[in-house]
Order: structure tokens, then sequence, then C-alpha cells
């Protein structure tokens, strides 16, 4: 196996492995950086943030290896600064968002997940009573109970009057109706009830749909977007939320880019040297001694390697042997006699006297042969 060239693979491979493993922690980190409002999101942020800096370190121990075996400590001129300004610029990074995830947004973030949490248990109350007040109505509007309550007056108008409407109920005939009455105003109440809880429910609800998402910590960015907005267009609550989910991935994807750039940088760079390093190890074998063919196979090495086909060219074959000799003599090899050697040829091309000479037809030996054998 070609030595340098299996060496410039492995450099290769490990140069694409940082690039893979330094991508694979960019693209999570960067997406949880959009939600790094929340405590989960912004310390798995700070974590690799973390692993990236690790990961500089490792790299800058790769190269200084690289650069020990190969005596090239130039390499640690760019190298090191480099890796200490992206180390610090990562680990600052990892501190910036646990700051700010601890100060800035923690308590707005609980005031905000409070406030969410009450209106949602007041909501389900609200909906619980008005079930039960559903029930007692009936599944019944108001309107409709009001018009069976009237229709019962009208049919009992006598009854009505002798009761002087129902509060005298002594006499016989007034038990039941009143009775009756009675239930129809205790549904009309339920049924009031719910309209009046549709109410209360419809009104939480447009308050947990219109409810700021952390607007207690809306960054100047955003802020600056919506204004510009706002100037050509109405600003909604619902496009003043997707300009700060916007602007948080556009921050996420910067940030982690910058983070991730460290190890990219790295990897690149070893590539390069790797193939510096195998270069001396190329020229170095190409001054061995060649190895030598078997006799036997240097007169079909030299016909597959110095003869090229070519319709109407003819090459004698005093022409073809001389060219064999010099190829065999420029890599040690005893050349065969000419016999034997026109045994060989004659096995691959047609041949005939052509004036006082033996050709072979349609061939041609390629011009660097031309030349030597000249």
């Amino acid at each position: 196996m070609n030595y340098a060239s299996n060496y410039t693979s492995i450099g290769i491979v490990r140069a694409a492995l940082c690039l893979i493993v330094s991508a694979a922690c960019l693209v999570p980190s960067a997406a949880m950086n959009v939600q790094v409002r929340m405590a989960t999101g912004g310390n798995l942020s700070v974590a690799l943030a973390c692993i990236l800096s690790v990961m500089l370190a490792a790299t800058l121990v790769i190269i200084a290896e690289d650069s020990w075996k190969s005596r090239q400590f130039h390499r640690l001129v760019w190298a090191v600064p480099l890796f200490l300004v992206l180390f610090f610029f990562n680990l600052s990074n990892a501190v910036s968002l646990a700051g700010a995830d601890r100060t800035a947004y923690a308590e707005p973030r609980t005031k905000a997940i409070q406030t969410m949490r009450s209106l949602k248990a007041t909501m389900q109350t609200m909906q619980t009573e008005r079930e039960r007040y559903s029930i007692a109505a009936g599944g019944k509007t108001p309107g409709m109970i009001e018009a069976e309550i009237s229709s019962h007056q009208l049919s009992n108008q006598k009854v009505w009057n002798r009761t002087d409407q129902c509060s005298d109920v002594t006499r016989d005939d007034s038990g039941n109706f009143c009775a009756e009455l009675a239930g129809m105003t205790a549904k009309l109440s339920a049924a009031n009830k719910v309209v009046d809880l549709d109410g209360k429910i419809a009104d939480t609800k447009n308050k947990i749909t219109k409810l700021p998402v952390y607007s207690e910590t809306e960054s100047p960015h955003v802020s600056a977007l919506v204004n510009v907005y706002s100037a050509f267009w109405p600003v909604t609550d619902k496009i003043r939320k997707h300009m700060r989910v916007g602007s948080d991935v556009a921050f996420g994807v910067v940030v982690e880019t910058l983070a991730a750039f460290g190890p990219m940088v790295f990897a690149l760079l070893l590539w390069p040297e790797n193939l510096g390093t195998a270069r001396p190890r190329a020229r170095a074998r190409a001054k061995k001694e060649p190895v030598k063919l078997p006799v036997d196979q240097s007169a079909a090495t030299f016909l597959a390697a110095c003869v090229t086909a070519r319709k109407g060219s003819n090459v004698p074959s005093s022409d073809l042997y001389s060219g064999y000799k010099v190829w065999c003599v420029e890599r040690g090899i005893e050349p065969i006699t000419l016999t034997a050697f026109g045994t060989m040829a004659g096995k691959f091309y047609d041949k005939r006297r052509i004036g006082n000479r033996m050709s072979y037809l349609d061939i041609a030996l390629k011009e660097r042969v031309k030349l030597v054998a000249a």
C-alpha cells in the first residue's frame, strides 16, 4: 500500500471527524439557544459551549503532537493564540448564557409561568361550574326557558291570578302549577349562570392567548424590529412573537457558529499539514531501486506499456526490439533474445515483410520510447 497516500488519508479522516463532531455539536446547541429563556435549554447550551471548549483543547493537542513529530514548531505560533482566543470565547459564551439564564430570565419566567398556571386553574374551575349549571338548565338557553315560562303562565292564567302570581299556594289547584313554575325559574337562573360563565371563560382564554411571552425580557434588537415594522404595518402579538422567535434563531446560530468555528478551523488546518508531512516520504520512496520483473514477463509488460495501436502504421521488428532493450536497461532487467521477443510479439500483432525488413502491422511505439531508442 502507498504509505504516503495512507498517511494523507489518515489526516483527511481525522480532519473530517473533527468537522463532523463540530457540526453535531453546533446543530443542537443552536436549536436550544432558540429556547435560551427556558431553564433546560439554557443549561444544555452552556454544557455544549463547555464541550466545544474541551474539543478545542483536544484539537490543539493533536496539532502539538503533529508539530513535535514533524519538527514543524512554527505551527504552534498561530495555533496557540488562535486556540486561546476561541477557547476563552467559548468559556465566556457559556458564562454569559448561564448568567443571562439565571439573572435576566429566571424571575420573569417564573412570574409568567405562575400567571399562566393561575389563569388555567381559574378557567378549569369555571368550566366545571359551567358543566354543572348546564346540566341543571337541561342544556337550554335562557331565551328558551323564558319562552317556556311565558307559555306556562298563559296556559294557566286563572291559577296564576288566583294565587296572586304564586304568592298564595294554599289553594288546592295551585300546588302543581307553582311547583312547576319554581322549577322553571331555577332552570332560568342556571341558564343565566351558564351564559355568565361562558363570558368569563372566553375572557380568560383571551388573556391566556394575549399573554406576552416573556415581554419583560424582550431584547433591544427585537424592539428595534418591531418599531421598524410598525412604521409600515400594524404589529399584532402574533407578529411580535414571530419576530422574537426569529431573532432568537438568528442570534443562536451566530453565537453557536462562532463557538464551533474553532474546531472547524483547526480541522481544516490539519488537512494541509498532514499532506505536507507526507510529501518527503513520497520523494524518498521515488529514489528507491525499482522492482525487477521476471524475465519471462518483461516482453509482455513492455508491449502493453510502450506500444499503441495505430491503423496504417508499421514498426520494423528491429526497431521494436531496440526499444525493448532500452526499456530493460532502464529497469535493470536482462532482455530476452530477439527470437524469443519476436515469438512473444507475434502472439499480439500481425507481421509481414515490407521491403527487406520484417515489420509489425497497425502499431506504433510511443513517442518517449522512440526518442530513447534513437
